[in-house]
């Protein structure tokens, strides 16, 4: 099908009150003002409760927020029916940072060995020291030894994976650091509360599996399809056995919550965060250590 000559445009900006139903709905009455393309803001998905779409989280995924991939289809196929076009932003120029960004979260994971660290335009090189081979993250409220001071950072599972936690942000851990929480599981004993044991044999799968994760390859572009395949099979078994045992979950958890607590939690939080392939940062920072380039400067939107 032709589309039709370019005439009149109306542009709807879509989000989770208004969505591609909403806008399916509407297309007979644009037809009817002599509309020929409906101009749609970024479809694609965007972080959670975007009102805008221009924080693109997940550019392969039309927005679950605005329907999803069915509803997109039967939008559409209005449009189409209508002898109407639809202009799509694509924002092809960044994108949102955060958990909802599994590309994103790849390079807090690996760093410059992440094999989607070439789609962002960080500086990982030529920086002062504690950058070098890692991201600026200027999130926190203060500066880094004073919010570990305050244990404002922490250390959580989550869905079978380690994360370090600051209020209600989260991060992801460089599996070949997982072993410093995962020690604390392995070298805890069976407490009072405890109803029941982990089985010996599990035990020792999460030791082997504790020093196979201390093994990874560096965090340097050469060793980057080798590592992530490494790292992607030990966290999937990992995650396996969590889930199989129960008491050997509540170890690990219990490591990981009391992880920042106890006389030494101090010291162990700040050499868990200084090993990642991130740094966590004054928020003020950005303006003179930012090395990823942004839109304009918006932390969270980092360009591609």
């Amino acid at each position: 099908m032709t589309p039709p000559a370019l005439g009149a445009t109306y542009r709807l900006q879509l989000h989770k009150d208004f969505t591609f139903e909403d806008a399916r709905r509407l297309v007979p009455y644009l037809k009817r003002l002599g509309v020929t393309h409906l101009y749609a803001s970024p479809i694609l998905k965007a972080r959670p409760g975007s009102t805008h779409g221009y924080d693109v989280a997940d550019p392969t995924v039309a927005n679950p927020e605005l329907g999803g991939e069915e509803a997109r289809k039967r939008l559409v196929a209005e449009i189409a029916g209508a002898g109407l076009a639809l202009l799509l932003d694509i924002v092809p120029n960044h994108m949102g940072t955060g958990s909802a960004n599994p590309f994103w979260e790849d390079v807090l994971t690996h760093g410059p060995a992440s094999r989607y660290a070439s789609w962002f335009d960080i500086r990982w090189s030529g920086t002062a020291e504690p950058l070098q081979g890692r991201v600026l993250l200027p999130v926190l409220g203060d500066k880094l030894p004073a919010v570990i001071e305050r244990r404002e950072l922490g250390v959580a599972l989550v869905d079978g994976r380690l994360r370090t936690t600051y209020f209600e942000n989260q991060f992801p851990i460089d599996p070949a650091t997982y072993p410093l929480v995962l020690e604390r599981a392995l070298a805890a004993r069976r407490g009072a509360k405890e109803r029941t044991a982990p089985r010996p044999g599990d035990v020792e799968r999460l030791r082997t599996i504790a020093e196979a994760l201390g093994s990874l390859p560096r965090r340097v572009r050469a060793h980057a399809e080798q590592r992530a395949a490494r790292a992607s099979e030990l966290l999937d078994e990992l995650a396996t056995l969590l889930k199989k045992s129960a008491p050997l979950r509540r170890r690990v958890e219990a490591a990981a919550e009391g992880f920042a607590r106890g006389a030494k939690g101090r010291e162990r939080m700040l050499e868990l965060v200084q090993a990642q392939p991130y740094r966590l940062a004054f928020w003020r920072s950005a303006q003179r250590l930012i090395n990823y380039r942004r839109f304009f400067d918006i932390n969270e939107l980092i360009a591609l």
